[in-house]
């Protein structure tokens, strides 16, 4: 999953390794990478907070959802299960990267991340010897045109100040008739905005002890494109193969939590 570790709707991979920036509290200078995905912590206690990020959210209540999320992006890509050599990179997989859920075989699988301190290559060296791990600057695929057979990018899109571009960015390095798959929570949905009212007061508070102003301050500053906009963004640009509305399967953004979209490059 990717970018964020306390926060319901704050997913996983881009924040638990971004030092703070100086406009968030007077520390490393702002690089282009970092605007352009504005996942800033605001004070330095919370730096060490990715640490409890796998626990947070891949166990319990959260993890349930958050599983499942990872099961329901292998759903609609049956023209994958049986084709061999298949290429596939993962963007912003984090400490949990997809390839746990994987349903087809492969060829190759990549994964690319910001990760200014080396910590992400050590774990994948560690971890995942299968995976081909590299960094990036968060905004340029280091991979030539039309190179993927899959492109995996699972609660980042939210994240990044121009969405648009990124996605084009992925579908450059997609094969003709290859899949990008996306997973997004519903924020600010209705059952989103009620989840993270429950985390808020019933979960945080015991695991992290931050104050409500500090958890909602720091959600804020995560999600910098609404569910809303995003799915008008691909629904205008972009050829949708499916789309998955979780748990409720109603086509209504309000009643779910996560929403899952293949797009299929034309």
């Amino acid at each position: 999953m990717t970018s964020s570790l306390l926060f319901w709707g704050c997913s996983s991979a881009w924040l638990e390794r971004l030092p703070v920036t100086q406009e968030a509290a007077g520390s490393s200078p702002v690089t282009p990478a970092k605007n352009l995905f504005c996942i800033y912590m605001y004070k330095k206690e919370f730096s060490n907070l990715n640490k409890t990020y796998t626990n947070h959210l891949y166990s319990g209540f959260l993890g349930f959802f958050f599983k499942k999320n990872h099961e329901l992006m292998e759903n609609n890509i049956n023209q994958l299960k049986n084709k061999s050599n298949i290429q596939i990179l993962e963007i912003g997989g984090g400490a949990t990267p997809h390839i746990n859920f994987l349903k087809h075989s492969y060829k190759n699988y990549y994964s690319i991340d910001i990760d200014e301190n080396d910590e992400l290559e050590n774990f994948y060296k560690n971890n995942y010897s299968e995976i081909k791990y590299q960094k990036f600057n968060g905004i340029n695929i280091p991979f030539e045109n039309n190179f993927f057979d899959r492109i995996i990018i699972s609660h980042c899109l939210e994240h990044i100040l121009n969405p648009e571009k990124f996605l084009f960015e992925m579908l450059r390095v997609c094969k003709p008739e290859g899949i990008i798959s996306i997973a997004l929570p519903t924020d600010p949905g209705f059952f989103w905005r009620l989840g993270r009212f429950f985390i808020k007061k019933f979960i945080q508070k015991k695991t992290h002890k931050l104050t409500d102003l500090d958890y909602d301050y720091v959600n804020a500053i995560e999600h910098v494109n609404s569910i809303f906009n995003l799915r008008t963004i691909i629904k205008k640009k972009f050829n949708i193969k499916s789309e998955i509305f979780y748990p409720l399967n109603l086509k209504c953004i309000d009643l779910n939590l996560f929403y899952i979209v293949q797009l299929i490059k034309k």
